[in-house]
């Protein structure tokens, strides 16, 4: 099968990792019980399109694993609590994956002026108020304005149990960034689970939900 963005290709990322040993879990449970069997952490950022990303949750349901979808809610280009995207959020928990913060409290922070730990803040509570849970953890965002969005940020002084940049740095991070496979010298990530010289334990696997379709015409154009 080629190295492309489609579902199935993402079918056998995943059936590599399980074929491989790999226990395929979410962002939460490695923050709270890492043990010492094989991991791949799958996290996704939802940047643009949370229809992508609630389709994307649907098809890792039928594949029974779980994963983290980490949303914005500083962005033109969609409103979370919308008609159309605060539904496809609760499917996304109610499918059982879990949702964390998309944070870029520093970008905002330059834009408005504002103390940027106190917009930090009100991201949580207004993320955790939208969708009537608690979330477990904050993923930064990057864009044009800045390289790091308070990577830094303790999560424990903003009630939560991890930020996902110091969660995984014992972990191999490949990500799927512009449809160029990062951290792994341009190899997809199916080729990395199935280099039996590479002895990795620990692999965060980061995608975007709009670079992967079911069909060619469903490609997002960014």
């Amino acid at each position: 099968m080629p190295c492309d963005f489609s579902y199935n290709h993402y079918r056998e990322i995943i059936e590599t990792a399980k074929r491989r040993g790999y226990r395929v879990i979410q962002m939460r449970e490695y923050a709270h019980s890492r043990g010492d069997n094989r991991i791949l952490l799958l996290r996704h950022d939802i940047d643009i399109h949370p229809r992508c990303a609630e389709r994307l949750a649907r098809f890792e349901r039928d594949l029974d694993v779980r994963s983290t979808y980490f949303v914005r809610v500083h962005t033109d280009l969609f409103n979370p609590f919308s008609y159309e995207v605060y539904p496809l959020l609760r499917k996304i928990l109610e499918m059982g994956h879990e949702i964390g913060l998309h944070f870029e409290n520093v970008d905002f922070s330059r834009t408005t002026g504002e103390d940027a730990s106190s917009i930090l803040r009100r991201e949580i509570d207004a993320l955790q108020t939208i969708l009537g849970v608690k979330i477990a953890g904050m993923a930064a965002h990057r864009d044009l304005i800045s390289a790091v969005s308070n990577d830094g940020a303790d999560p424990s002084e903003y009630g939560l149990a991890y930020e996902a940049r110091a969660l995984t740095r014992d972990c191999m991070f490949v990500s799927d960034s512009l449809r160029q496979w990062t951290g792994t010298e341009g190899r997809c990530a199916c080729q990395v689970l199935q280099d039996t010289h590479l002895d990795v334990h620990r692999i965060c696997l980061l995608t975007h939900p709009e670079f992967w379709y079911q069909r060619p015409s469903e490609v997002q154009h960014l």
